[in-house]
């Protein structure tokens, strides 16, 4: 395992310069730029890796190609080993030195963007960059932000204005997706209780095809069934199975916006057991059904 812990003698501009000009140098790596945002991506196939990245004024997202197994990810406020899963996303913010241990060969693709011309770009629309802070020491299986990150590489490929435009469109829904998506997860700061239910929503999120009941996840925050739906509700604000049904009706919006899979198999993958509830579901979330929601997006 290449292993690097010892401190850069310099500084660096951007996450791409420390990139090429590191211990991570030693892995075959291509580098893409495009659009008018200072958005750069790298694809790139790695060894086990026990490393220290430097701190870098640019926000910062890597995303997995396949199953990474348990992972060492540590901000410098606590040690947080997630399991890295297909397609998991994990955002390190501007000027953060990060510590990241993953013990098996694996494939990355990143995304790296400019930190004031975004946070000029969230003023604009009355936001911040704080918005994205509950995805820190995290790990999430975002489908629509890691399809956005496969359309964003494929278009950086292209040059021109017509070209730049479009990935500063696609860097736009990227950015619009993840200030959605970290909006609706209560962490960071939280009492003792609120941590466990944080992690019965990271469960949720991880998990959100596949059927619940009350004891499997009160056991996951460690309460009763009874003491787990009065702390979640008064964490949250809203009961368990109405936030259950909010975050897949949320994934089903994001997979018709981003993907071309057929609705049956959308509702599959998002919980519904029929595809009569999962009209009604959708229906009544978004006031419109499912496949005029897709035609809406195209």
């Amino acid at each position: 395992m290449q292993t690097q812990h010892a401190e850069y003698e310099r500084d660096y501009s951007n996450y791409t310069e420390f990139y090429q000009n590191s211990v991570y140098a030693a892995f075959p790596q291509e580098h893409r730029s495009s659009g008018s945002f200072g958005l750069h991506m790298v694809h790139v196939n790695q060894e086990p890796i026990d490393i220290v990245d430097v701190a870098v004024p640019d926000l910062v997202f890597a995303r997995t190609e396949h199953d990474l197994g348990d992972v060492l990810f540590d901000l410098g406020d606590g040690v947080s080993v997630s399991q890295g899963h297909r397609k998991t996303l994990v955002y390190y913010p501007a000027d953060v030195e990060a510590r990241t241990r993953v013990e098996v060969p694996h494939c990355i693709t990143i995304l790296t963007l400019n930190r004031n011309k975004v946070a000029d770009l969230m003023a604009e629309a009355g936001g911040s960059l704080s918005s994205l802070d509950s995805y820190c020491s995290k790990m999430s299986d975002n489908v629509a932000a890691s399809s956005l990150m496969d359309r964003i590489w494929h278009a950086t490929s292209d040059a021109g204005p017509a070209a730049n435009l479009y990935v500063d469109g696609l860097a736009m829904q990227f950015l619009a997706v993840m200030t959605h998506a970290s909006g609706l997860a209560p962490l960071g700061g939280a009492r003792p209780e609120d941590e466990r239910i944080a992690r019965v929503i990271d469960y949720v999120e991880a998990h959100i095809g596949e059927p619940f009941d009350i004891g499997t996840l009160a056991g996951i925050a460690c309460l009763s069934p009874a003491h787990f739906s009065r702390i979640f509700k008064a964490t949250v604000g809203t009961p368990v199975w109405a936030y259950v049904q909010e975050r897949r009706c949320v994934r089903v919006k994001e997979m018709l916006v981003a993907t071309h899979l057929p609705l049956i198999e959308i509702a599959f993958r998002c919980g519904f057991s029929s595809q009569a509830h999962f009209t009604r579901a959708i229906s009544k979330h978004f006031g419109a059904t499912p496949g005029h929601i897709r035609d809406a997006s195209r």
